[in-house]
């Protein structure tokens, strides 16, 4: 009964993923040039195949040991090109610009001359870090007051929000994931699962909010890009 409970669980954790991306092929009219929400969609869309094909692989350590780090790089890609669409101020998105390269070659050295046993948890470690800052400089420019709107009437802050949850909830998964026996890592997993649930969930609580309020005004300076 527990074994099916848990598998219960992962099974969930997987498929929320096709909330939001069945949400944004139901409202394709509306929300087809909202760019940093198609990010997000491409994101989960990823995500989604990346489980299923570690859910085949799961017997051939190497290559589950590929298609992580590779998620690793794209996962960080999204999540930069998403603030850098969000963020206003333009030294914060050259930051942005400059700390994507240095993370990319950092993460492909990481994965070609250290050997680790399951995840790439410190270029993960790394990938938390900078996207929870540039969450937080998001946070900082939203609570500005230059809208009418609250902050959590805005499509983008459900977003950033799912964003924020699932990496801060999964740091110390992630970082001792190699550092622990496999039942340790099994125990502790459901953890992830549950702020993957979270982080979907609030993905399409976004999409929602954007089509009951397409017309809220959003503080930046490059509009067009997220309308």
């Amino acid at each position: 009964m527990t074994k099916t409970i848990e598998n219960l669980f992962i099974y969930t954790a997987v498929y929320t993923a096709l909330i939001p991306i069945g949400l944004y092929i139901f409202f394709w009219k509306r929300l087809n040039k909202v760019y940093p929400l198609l990010i997000i969609i491409i994101y989960s869309l990823i995500e989604f195949l990346t489980n299923l094909v570690s859910d085949e692989l799961r017997s051939q350590r190497s290559q589950l040991v590929i298609l992580y780090s590779f998620f690793t790089i794209v996962e960080y890609a999204l999540f930069a090109c998403f603030f850098y669409l969000l963020i206003s101020n333009i030294k914060i998105r050259k930051i942005i610009i400059v700390a994507s390269i240095a993370f990319m070659i950092f993460s492909c050295c990481y994965f070609l001359f250290v050997k680790y046993r399951f995840l790439d948890s410190v270029p993960i470690g790394v990938e938390t870090i900078l996207v929870l800052t540039y969450a937080f400089y998001y946070l900082f420019e939203q609570l500005e007051p230059t809208t009418n709107s609250l902050i959590y009437q805005r499509y983008h802050f459900w977003l950033v929000a799912g964003i924020m949850i699932y990496l801060a909830g999964s740091f110390f998964i992630y970082i001792f994931a190699n550092q622990v026996d496999n039942k340790t890592r099994h125990d502790y997993w459901v953890f992830q699962n549950a702020f993957t649930i979270l982080k979907n969930m609030c993905f399409g609580i976004s999409i929602i909010t954007y089509t009951r309020n397409k017309k809220l005004p959003f503080k930046t300076n490059h509009a067009h890009f997220v309308n």
